[in-house]
């Protein structure tokens, strides 16, 4: 998911749980890549860490929190 999509998706959320899900990595080969041909993981990666999304999530008052936490 690029960081584009990301940020757009963060300033429009509807009024509700969400949750965005990722496959970031640093490294890539071996069976993954046969599984996902074509994915940019580093990308991904760096959008995750993105000073933007970070900013965009302070900006629009989103908490970030794990999937036990729903609860």
């Amino acid at each position: 998911m690029s960081e584009e999509i990301v940020l757009h998706t963060l300033a429009t959320p509807p009024h509700r749980t969400n949750a965005l899900h990722f496959h970031h990595s640093t490294r890539f080969g071996g069976e993954i890549a046969a599984t996902m041909p074509g994915y940019q993981h580093r990308p991904v990666l760096e959008t995750l860490i993105s000073p933007r999304g970070a900013a965009a999530l302070i900006n629009h008052g989103i908490t970030r929190i794990g999937f036990r936490d729903l609860g």
